[in-house]
């Protein structure tokens, strides 16, 4: 029975504090880490409502999860193409860099083979320098003696 007066007064405060805040509503601070629900006003100050179905524009819930799974499936394929676009860069970079390495190889190859040559033909140069000065030297010594 106590109980019973107890919740009719809880009721009736509650009935009073509404009557009495109605139109002045104080909203409330959510507190740090609670959901928070706010509602759009109409142009008569309550809360605005739509109801699905009402309007002739709207459209049936067959036609909203329609659209949602065109929407998924268009998000999942626009990942998947950028997956396979990211492969195909890296294969491509790949490639660039081992022809770069292919190629400074070469480069290096030739650089070696002209370094071989200049040294050949400076060392034939010194040969004919050598056996030219070698036979005046000859030549010189000869008729000197």
């Amino acid at each position: 029975m106590f109980s019973y007066l107890l919740t009719q007064e809880q009721v009736r405060r509650y009935n009073e504090f509404e009557k009495k805040n109605q139109d002045d509503r104080i909203p409330r601070k959510p507190k740090k880490g609670r959901k928070n629900v706010d509602f759009l006003l109409g142009k008569n100050g309550k809360e605005w409502v739509w109801v699905m179905g009402e309007h002739k524009k709207d459209r049936s819930i067959e036609e909203m999860i329609e659209i949602e799974i065109q929407e998924r499936a268009l998000k999942e394929a626009e990942l998947e193409i950028e997956g396979i676009r990211r492969q195909e860069e890296a294969e491509l970079a790949r490639k660039l860099e081992e022809e770069k390495e292919r190629m400074e190889g070469e480069q290096h190859q030739k650089e070696e083979e002209l370094r071989c040559l200049v040294a050949l033909h400076l060392l034939r140069g010194l040969q004919l320098i050598l056996n030219y000065n070698a036979s005046s030297w000859f030549h010189l010594l000869t008729s000197v003696l």
